[in-house]
């Protein structure tokens, strides 16, 4: 198949997670862990998406937080 013709809904995941604006960085991870979930959607307190949320990001995240032990995981080239 052509990928100019593949609709995004052949391919999406459906398997979402949702969290308020005030779930912090152990939660929102806890959640796409356990509920094996690939991103997870932020809302507002009316419950209208706000952000998403990825591993990437939380990873970023962790990399500013605790940069020398995030490095010490990466593997040596």
């Amino acid at each position: 198949d052509d990928v100019d013709r593949i609709p995004v809904s052949n391919v999406m995941d459906r398997k979402i997670c949702v969290e308020p604006l005030s779930a912090t960085i152990a939660e929102v991870m806890d959640r796409m862990l356990v509920g094996g979930c690939g991103c997870t959607v932020v809302v507002d307190t009316h419950g209208r998406p706000f952000s998403i949320v990825s591993p990437k990001t939380i990873l970023g995240a962790l990399k500013r937080i605790y940069p020398s032990e995030v490095d010490s995981l990466r593997k040596p080239h």
